[in-house]
């Protein structure tokens, strides 16, 4: 999803130039101020922005120029009623990346926006380098399924990485063992789960699921807990981290799925900017039929054939606002896809599920260390802790360089049966070539030509044998005519 913001203070300039670009990859936000647009740039990040230069509170120009000297390098068109070429100049030596002065048709717009847009990384998702090293249960790398206080990652594991030496940068990843749900309207709970039932699966699924007084429906939801270390490494897509590095606090961000171009799918997640989400950690459920209303507290006494509904009955509601909107890296995800995602502060993680097992232990090692670290883990992790295993930039690169040796040598194998075929066919032409001969040279004895003039007319060329054995043959048949 590509975004744009529009600073345009013609407001139905402004209009037209919204409906020309909008589509359902592109959306566009219009500002009609300087001072507006600034603050929405303060909250969001966009892929291109649109500045007209002249404005009633200031010039486009300016606010380009401010935003290159803070380091902004998002790409920029400008627009302008002034068509001087020095005009333009100044423009794109401020930064800008186009120019484009008034009148304009909206399809040249549209056309160089495209263009731009083409060219460039989304601003909103510039990728962060992996963390050198990840630690974890192996069961983790291995499949996909939810994470269980089993697979936690033992602290004298942890202790005994960090003896090892050489590490600049380390943070733990928590995540949730215990339960926890949120609270969703029926729109988003069908489009979440459209892809797994049948329209009257989905009716008795809603039937059996529980709600809470405002109707909504229960669903389940994935929280982790990040230290400073882990939240640099995700993408900001909208927002900013700042108030989860604070401990304590209840600011939470919401994960976003990317498609296989790297690219936010904002249908991925119903939390947006400033939502509230209130999680409700249970500590005991029961279970209810729904048409007769008998309860049982335990799944194990429910007869057989009975429809349930489970429905907590002891548990604790904390309300958090979203403060960013963000993409995990795989290797720092829960590999399972399926429930919304939420991001804590680790310690606020703890405090507030009661949980405290690490999912993945993730570090940075100086370039001098980096051997020999990979040594110490291949070790420990085959003949100390067998239960555990690792990731690191060497084993993707090795990965990398596997996947590749094997497309050459498909590639390899492809191009001998090509060049096999090729060679083949050339041995073909020829001796299909020669047994054409053969047989013509047959048809010219049969209408009485002599050996020696075989071989004369071989030695005049092919062309002049032709010739004179048609001329020959011809004779010979007007003679048997008569």
């Amino acid at each position: 999803m590509n975004r744009i913001l529009l600073l345009e203070d013609d407001e139905a300039l402004g209009r037209g130039i919204c409906m020309a670009l909008e589509t359902p990859d592109c959306t566009v936000t219009h500002s009609g101020t300087r001072r507006q647009a600034t603050d929405i740039l303060q909250s969001m990040v966009f892929d291109l922005l649109i500045l007209d230069i002249n404005l009633p509170d200031g010039s486009g120009l300016d606010l380009l120029q401010a935003l290159r000297q803070n380091g902004d390098l998002t790409p920029a068109i400008l627009l302008t009623a002034n068509d001087l070429e020095l005009d333009e100049v100044t423009g794109l030596e401020a930064g800008a990346d186009d120019y484009i002065t008034k009148p304009f048709s909206l399809a040249v717009l549209r056309a160089r926006v495209n263009a731009r847009l083409r060219r460039s990384v989304p601003a909103n998702q510039d990728r962060v380098e992996l963390s050198g090293f990840i630690v974890a249960n192996a069961g983790k790398f291995q499949t996909s399924t939810l994470f269980s206080a089993e697979q936690a990652l033992p602290r004298s594991a942890i202790e005994a990485i960090n003896a090892r030496g050489g590490i600049t940068e380390s943070g733990a990843v928590y995540g949730q063992t215990s339960p926890a749900l949120e609270y969703v309207t029926e729109d988003w709970f069908r489009q979440n789960r459209q892809s797994f039932y049948t329209p009257k699966e989905m009716e008795n699924l809603i039937r059996l699921t529980d709600k809470n007084e405002a109707g909504d429906l229960a669903f389940s939801v994935q929280l982790s807990g990040m230290s400073a270390f882990a939240l640099d490494h995700l993408t900001v897509l909208e927002g900013n981290l700042s108030a989860l590095y604070e401990p304590g606090n209840r600011n939470i961000a919401a994960v976003y799925a990317e498609d296989e171009y790297g690219n936010a799918d904002r249908n991925s997640h119903w939390a947006r900017l400033g939502d509230t989400v209130t999680v409700r950690y249970v500590e005991k459920f029961e279970y209810c039929d729904p048409d007769t209303g008998d309860v049982w507290a335990d799944p194990e006494d429910i007869p057989d054939g009975v429809n349930w509904v489970e429905r907590p009955v002891k548990y604790r509601d904390v309300d958090y606002t979203v403060a960013a909107l963000v993409a995990v890296p795989s290797a720092l995800s829960y590999r399972y896809y399926g429930s919304d995602e939420f991001i804590l502060n680790d310690q606020t993680f703890v405090q507030d599920t009661g949980t405290d097992s690490i999912m993945y232990y993730a570090f940075d090692t100086t370039d001098e260390s980096n051997a020999d670290m990979e040594t110490f883990l291949t070790d420990y992790t085959e003949n100390v802790n067998p239960e555990l295993d690792y990731e690191s930039k060497s084993t993707y690169a090795g990965e990398f360089e596997s996947m590749r040796t094997m497309f050459l040598l498909l590639g390899g194998a492809l191009s001998f049966i090509v060049g096999l075929v090729g060679v083949l066919n050339f041995f073909n032409a020829i001796l299909t070539g020669i047994i054409a001969r053969q047989r013509e040279l047959a048809v010219l004895q049969a209408v009485g030509m002599t050996g020696k003039q075989l071989r004369a007319m071989l030695g005049a060329g092919i062309p002049a044998l032709t010739i004179r054995a048609a001329q020959r043959r011809t004779v010979v048949e007007r003679l048997r005519m008569e």
